[in-house]
């Protein structure tokens, strides 16, 4: 397993804890994507139309490093997970409201959270994420916004997570320049027992 690819796992599986906690349901990682690439993309679901619109949580990540992060749902599968997080009856919410925006904010700031910790047990740096940003619009549109203004070489994680008992699906995708993290975790000093 390469640097990358223990940085996805790691990362979405602290999210999915995260994500399980808040939501008191099963949570699984159905996929994960490690790579450096030089022009990103992530695919839309398979199920998704060129019309469909999702919902988005940006983030611009801070500190040793720069990069963005989204987490994108369905508006269908955000409105499930507004009902799950504050314990109403799944169908209740149909419309993304003030509430139901806050309320995947939040939800988004919790799963960026957990994984940018993850990426803090692995390398020794400052990294934090900004306040939320929520958008919603075409698949295309939104992934567009998450690269603009960042050159290469990038690199790209990106989690889909399974909310189980509704099927909602969450994908977290962090582009930055992640790939320079690995130099940064060798170098990092080592603690030495004190005599």
């Amino acid at each position: 397993m390469n640097f990358l690819q223990e940085i996805a796992k790691l990362g979405a599986e602290q999210s999915a804890t995260a994500l399980s906690t808040l939501l008191k349901m099963s949570v699984s990682v159905n996929a994960l994507k490690a790579v450096p690439l030089d022009r990103a993309e992530v695919a839309p679901p398979a199920s998704a139309s060129d019309v469909d619109l999702f919902v988005g949580v940006y983030f611009s990540l801070h500190g040793d490093r720069v990069g963005t992060a989204v987490l994108i749902l369905s508006r269908g599968d955000a409105c499930q997970v507004v009902d799950a997080a504050s314990r109403k009856a799944l169908g209740t919410t149909t419309v993304m409201d003030d509430y139901a925006r806050s309320t995947v904010c939040e939800v988004g700031n919790i799963m960026i959270g957990a994984f940018l910790a993850a990426v803090r047990k692995l390398v020794p740096l400052l990294l934090v994420h900004s306040v939320p940003h929520l958008v919603i619009d075409q698949w295309r549109r939104l992934f567009g916004t998450l690269v603009a203004g960042q050159g290469a070489p990038l690199s790209l994680v990106e989690c889909e997570l399974v909310v189980e008992k509704m099927n909602a699906r969450c994908t977290l995708v962090i582009v930055a320049d992640l790939d320079e993290h690995e130099s940064a975790a060798r170098s990092a000093p080592v603690a030495r027992p004190r005599r």
